[in-house]
């Protein structure tokens, strides 16, 4: 069973100017720019490079993971005709040893799966640059798997 709309929803408060005061370093985000596409993850990735410099608290940690990581993650279903749906973690680790081997924790409470066993996780993404820093951004990330999905037809 899909979770789409419950990350539907985390992803949409990051654009909900009016909830952004619950959320760390809100001000280093500019959600204007937040427009669901791919060009709106180079303000994320501004935005976690502000986060990876001051890191927040766990509860504002796994915030800042689960509505980014939404956010991203929204970000690739909406620029792709591949069919991808949000699994939860139990969902998730049911399908893929991999998940299930890294554990419940923040990064994997969901992922994107695409059928027969395409798995993408954007939350990981966010927690693995709020761990390393810039590398290679979340703009980069996405732009790498939507020009996979297209090669794969």
């Amino acid at each position: 069973m899909s979770s789409n709309e419950p990350l539907e929803q985390l992803a949409d408060l990051l654009v909900n100017d009016e909830i952004l005061c619950e959320m760390y370093l809100y001000s280093e985000l500019n959600c204007k720019s937040l427009d669901y596409s791919v060009d709106s993850l180079r303000s994320i990735d501004t935005y976690l490079s502000a986060v990876h410099k001051a890191p927040p608290e766990e509860d504002d940690l796994v915030r800042v993971i689960l509505r980014v990581g939404a956010y991203i993650g929204e970000v690739i279903r909406r620029n792709t005709d591949k069919e991808l749906n949000w699994l939860d973690f139990d969902e998730a680790s049911q399908r893929s040893s991999l998940v299930s081997q890294l554990g419940k924790q923040a990064s994997t409470l969901a992922v994107l799966w695409a059928e027969p066993n395409s798995i993408t996780f954007p939350l990981g993404k966010v927690q693995k640059f709020l761990d390393v820093g810039d590398g290679e951004g979340t703009h980069f990330f996405v732009t790498t798997i939507l020009t996979k999905f297209k090669t794969e037809g």
